[in-house]
């Protein structure tokens, strides 16, 4: 058991490791996202401005902590990424091997930790990688969850809709409306205001084709909220809306699901994690901000079919 998750960690370095030397050959620099040049030459700055304002403003900028004890340090932040994600993929090892029974390192199991959005994120000096961390780590255990709430919503507030995914059905309505209420309150904070300044990702990106409905006003609200999530778990946005970036995510997402039914049978989807998605279809200013924010549900999604098979008690 201790091999197996050693070979699991050693193999995700060195994945990451690989395409972090092809990226650079092929001229994909690290500061190929415009967050990465903020975070790289503005986090220190803006950690003394939260500190000088209260500790409460480092909501939504948790993330500024850790580029300062890092000394915003692309050496340091991107080898930090690498083993936030060899951990996480330990993780949802476990989270596999405990749901079916039995630990083998399957071609499935593969194909849900070798995804190569997961791995490309954590190359780069974004906060997703943490995020994700925060959120698997949360599925695996109750107490985890208790444990790393506080540190996740204060690196990423709009992550409160992401517990949605997780509840039982008899608080799932009372979650989802409260979450509503709360991002219409509180947009601009929801929606990293400390990067909108500086961050194209959460505007929309010139590959972008996908269609936001407004000229249809709230009834393109209804309309997005209900295809974008589908878009967002099939990977059918990037045949719709064809480049490199999209390609990518979307060839993770089709791995999700071929990894959901050769384990489970099942299809990479759950009506708690479609929920909060089209939340934030309805919230999102683009399709590629909105993808960002959904995606790290769409990467624990097959946990949770995967869980509540278990569960089911179906082996």
């Amino acid at each position: 058991m201790i091999f197996q998750k050693a070979f699991i960690f050693c193999i995700s370095v060195l994945v990451a490791l690989i395409l972090l030397c092809i990226e650079r050959l092929v001229g994909i620099g690290w500061d190929f996202h415009p967050d990465s040049v903020h975070y790289a030459t503005n986090s220190i700055n803006i950690f003394y401005g939260l500190k000088e304002s209260g500790y409460l403003s480092f909501i939504n900028g948790g993330y500024y902590i850790l580029m300062f004890l890092l000394n915003q340090n692309i050496l340091l932040v991107t080898s930090f990424n690498i083993f936030l994600y060899s951990i996480t993929n330990v993780i949802i090892a476990n989270i596999h091997w405990e749901n079916k029974k039995y630990k083998v390192l399957s071609f499935a199991l593969l194909l849900l930790l070798l995804n190569p959005y997961r791995i490309h994120l954590s190359t780069t000096m974004l906060k997703d990688t943490l995020v994700i961390f925060f959120l698997v780590i949360s599925v695996y255990k109750l107490r985890y969850l208790l444990a790393f709430i506080v540190p996740l919503i204060m690196t990423r507030l709009v992550a409160l809709s992401y517990f949605i995914s997780m509840f039982n059905k008899k608080f799932l309505y009372l979650g989802f409306i409260f979450a509503l209420l709360l991002f219409y309150l509180f947009p601009d904070i929801v929606f990293d205001r400390l990067d909108a300044s500086s961050s194209i990702d959460l505007r929309t990106r010139e590959f972008d084709r996908i269609p936001a409905f407004q000229e249809y006003g709230n009834i393109g609200n209804f309309i997005r909220a209900m295809i974008w999530p589908l878009l967002a778990f099939t990977g059918m946005f990037a045949i719709i809306s064809p480049s490199f970036a999209f390609l990518m995510v979307g060839i993770g997402i089709i791995m999700n699901i071929i990894y959901t039914y050769i384990t489970y049978n099942k299809f990479s989807i759950t009506f708690s994690a479609f929920l909060p998605i089209a939340l934030l279809a309805i919230l999102a200013p683009g399709f590629t901000s909105f993808i960002r924010y959904a995606y790290p549900i769409i990467v624990i999604t097959p946990l949770l079919v995967g869980i509540k098979y278990n569960k089911s008690g179906i082996n």
